[in-house]
């Protein structure tokens, strides 16, 4: 919101600049990893960033983890002979609701196969929290270690008064009694 209202209010954003990098993003191979790595036969799945469904352009500015690849994650390492449990490391804010029940509900799958045990020693909040919670079990590093944090936040700023000095006036239209 913040680049968006910087682009609105004062200087421009390069938007070519952007899209170069977007597209350098998209069109290199990423240095292939390994999506868990095993320890003494636990496979450690990095949960960390913000969440999304899929990587996506908010992924590569901001950094943060596919919802899709964290699943295929723990799929891969619950049908791993090699893996005799799964560790969730998490250190996450949450992130996109979209994914969010879909991934919970792997973990949740995931643990007729194996032990998997969820550990924070950052933060565990939101949609993050939802899907540690599915694990047989969480902990967490200490007493700093912000947890919960539950919910949906939407913000609204009501820059009437700005808009009528800049001249602007706008008009809804809209159809269907529950469309707004």
């Amino acid at each position: 919101r913040s680049v968006y209202q910087s682009h609105l209010r004062g200087p421009k954003i390069d938007w070519k600049a952007m899209e170069a990098g977007f597209l350098t993003f998209i069109g290199e191979e990423p240095e292939k990893k390994e999506p868990y790595e095993i320890r003494d036969g636990v496979a450690v799945v990095s949960i960390e960033g913000v969440l999304t469904k899929g990587l996506s352009f908010f992924s590569f500015l901001f950094g943060g983890r596919s919802m899709r690849e964290i699943g295929d994650a723990i799929r891969q390492a619950s049908e791993d002979s090699a893996v005799s449990s799964i560790l969730l490391y998490i250190d996450s804010p949450g992130g996109t609701v979209d994914g969010t029940q879909e991934l919970a509900s792997i973990v949740f799958a995931a643990r007729s196969a194996k032990p998997i045990i969820a550990f924070s020693d950052g933060e565990i909040c939101s949609a993050a929290y939802w899907i540690g919670s599915a694990a047989g079990r969480v902990f967490i590093s200490g007493d700093t270690v912000a947890v919960g944090s539950i919910g949906v936040v939407a913000t609204h700023i009501d820059q009437s008064k700005f808009d009528e000095q800049m001249g602007d006036k706008y008009t809804e239209i809209v159809a269907g009694k529950y469309k707004r």
